[in-house]
């Protein structure tokens, strides 16, 4: 799924180039970065992109071993489910019974290998149960910016290696609690952060969606059912999109399905959604943890984070704590670290 506008990390992620398309960590893109992951076990043919129409350049660009056909072009952005019933229809049309994974293009993940034994865990999981899995986080800290899992503390079952030995029903999917709530969820010790990521039988998920987004499968059977309707510009599509109501994943289907499992997840999974959280992933730190791509004096400042597009400019702080400064060509973004989700509202001004 790239297809989101990344609008917490203005000015550097705009409408034109979100932050999937660019790079953080490592000369990759977030994109890239998520598509090298999988390969080892998901080969480039059977990999699909579902994108806003927009970006279809910018992903051949950045994947040009990617078949173009894999690339599904969205004509309006309308959330989550209609982006997986989508690419369900689609692969349904090449393998009725491939097994999937659906995954979020920009997420960060500094265990990769730790990561594929439990997507394999929760492949095998996934075939031989017939359950809607995912992969929840384990928390780490008291977080209100993400969604919770709760699970049944009795493993349903074992899987995978030494690395992922559990798997457990979920009893709720919880929206982003306040810091009370989020602080009792860490202390009961049967929740888990929602990654977003998700792996099931094609089948599976197309019978799920029969039976809690009728509508939306009904709009699919009348325009979505051959290769030729998923092309950009095509008829298919374009009333697919017109049609279906704008709704999540979570909302049209996890939160109602009976049957879901959830594998925890550590391997250094970081979804990074803000400025703040590109501060806690730079491993290169000055004594004072100034995190900087560029040469900088710092006198009495700490703990801020420096992103100049201009690397050879030289920055000078004298008496400031907690600060994002992120510089692009043409704009230069002076805010507190710890009010960088609020960010987006420069991006709709």
């Amino acid at each position: 799924m790239a297809g989101g506008v990344g609008s917490r990390f203005w000015p550097a992620s705009t409408p034109e180039m979100p932050k999937q398309f660019l790079s953080f960590f490592s000369s990759q893109s977030l994109l890239q970065q998520t598509v090298e992951r999988i390969k080892p076990i998901i080969p480039t043919d059977r990999i699909f992109i579902v994108t806003n129409a927009n970006y279809a350049a910018i992903i051949k660009e950045q994947l040009p071993s990617l078949p173009i056909e894999n690339i599904l072009c969205e004509p309006q952005a309308k959330n989550t489910a209609p982006c997986v019933l989508l690419a369900t229809k689609k692969i349904a049309l090449i393998d009725p019974d491939a097994s999937v994974a659906v995954l979020p293009a920009d997420h960060y993940i500094s265990q990769p290998d730790v990561y594929l034994d439990v997507l394999n865990a929760a492949f095998e999981h996934a075939e031989q149960k017939g359950m809607l899995t995912t992969i929840g986080i384990q928390p780490h800290r008291v977080e209100t910016g993400y969604g919770y899992i709760k699970y049944q503390k009795n493993n349903l079952a074992s899987t995978g290696n030494e690395l992922t030995t559990s798997v457990y029903k979920v009893d709720a999917f919880t929206e982003k609690p306040n810091y009370d709530k989020a602080k009792q969820f860490i202390a009961e010790g049967n929740y888990l952060w929602n990654s977003g990521m998700f792996i099931w039988s094609n089948k599976v998920i197309q019978k799920a969606f029969e039976d809690y987004a009728p509508a939306m499968v009904s709009v699919a059977a009348s325009t979505l059912n051959k290769s030729e309707d998923f092309v950009t510009g095509a008829t298919g599509i374009t009333q697919f999109f017109a049609q279906v109501e704008s709704i999540s994943i979570d909302y049209a289907i996890m939160e109602k399905a009976e049957s879901v499992s959830v594998l925890p997840g550590v391997f250094g999974w970081n979804d990074v959604g803000s400025w703040q959280a590109v501060y806690e992933l730079e491993l290169e730190k000055d004594a004072a943890a100034n995190a900087t791509n560029v040469p900088l004096d710092a006198i009495d400042a700490k703990g801020n984070l420096v992103r100049l597009h201009n690397r050879g400019k030289k920055v000078a702080l004298l008496g400031v704590e907690g600060l994002a400064i992120i510089e692009t060509e043409d704009t230069l973004m002076i805010a507190k670290l710890d009010r960088s989700q609020d960010v987006k509202q420069f991006g709709h001004s």
